[in-house]
């Protein structure tokens, strides 16, 4: 769980095919570092791209997007009050479900998400920072614990299902815990 970003959206950009080049290669050139990266299907000419960055990096971000506007079009967005969580791990290849259990965790915690990016081996969302208390903790400590656990199983019995079975029953056990208000060990 990361406290310290921003996220950046650029509203009504010119739906062109180098306009994210554009906007990219200048902010590597300014040096920030960009983690999340989402882009809207295009209407009408425009589309509405964001992305994530440390918070620490804001100034270089407004500094250098603001000729970029210009020349492009659209408005820029800042958002510094929000937490980034992230599930990862080389298992989520072949590992159905992960999503879902995060998903449900989440709701299930009346927690929002604001924004969702994935990869073949993570899965980051976005949500006020207000709500990075302990439902999000719960979450990231129930799958890690279950995929280990499930992964041990699997790999000592070779039995998918039971792996699953004690895995998954792991998982929704910390969660629930913590949803519960029970006391659940931070990471």
């Amino acid at each position: 769980m990361s406290r310290d970003e921003a996220r950046i959206t650029l509203l009504g950009l010119s739906d062109r095919v180098e306009a994210p080049a554009d906007v990219f290669a200048r902010l590597a050139g300014a040096n920030v570092n960009v983690d999340m990266i989402v882009q809207n299907v295009g209407r009408d000419g425009v589309a509405n791209l964001t992305f994530t960055v440390p918070q620490t990096e804001i100034g270089k971000v407004e500094k250098t997007l603001a000729p970029v506007i210009k020349d492009i079009g659209g408005s820029v967005t800042l958002d510094d009050k929000i937490a980034k969580l992230s599930v990862v791990g080389v298992g989520m290849r072949t590992h159905s479900g992960v999503a879902s259990t995060l998903f449900t965790a989440l709701a299930g915690a009346g927690i929002n998400l604001e924004l969702i990016s994935t990869s073949e081996i993570k899965i980051s969302v976005v949500i006020a920072k207000d709500k990075a208390g302990p439902g999000p903790t719960a979450v990231l400590l129930g799958a890690a614990c279950g995929t280990v656990v499930g992964l041990i199983v699997w790999l000592w019995r070779g039995a998918g299902l039971a792996a699953f079975a004690i895995g998954g029953s792991i998982s929704l056990a910390l969660c629930a815990a913590c949803f519960f208000g029970l006391s659940v060990p931070a990471l």
